[in-house]
Formats: structure tokens, C-alpha cells, sequence
């Protein structure tokens, strides 16, 4: 869950604008609380 939460945290920054692309970040913060989900790791 914390993991999850950091993940989520960093969308959030790079969405606000840290980030040069903001749709990957979102694609790729999608598919890592997916795989958190399915009982994977970072």
C-alpha cells in the first residue's frame, strides 16, 4: 500500500508539471499500481 501511495505522490508532481510528458506518466503509474495489485514488487 505505502508503494501505491508513492506512486500516486509522483503522478501527482509530475502531472502538475515536473514531467515533460504527463499522459506516459499517467500510463505508467497506471501499469505500476496494476502490478502492485496483482501481488508483484517494484
Amino acid at each position: 500500500m505505502a508503494t501505491a501511495i508513492r506512486v500516486v505522490a509522483a503522478l501527482n508532481a509530475d502531472v502538475k508539471g515536473a514531467a515533460a510528458d504527463a499522459d506516459y506518466v499517467l500510463e505508467e503509474a497506471v501499469r505500476k499500481v496494476a502490478q502492485l495489485a496483482a501481488g508483484g514488487r517494484d
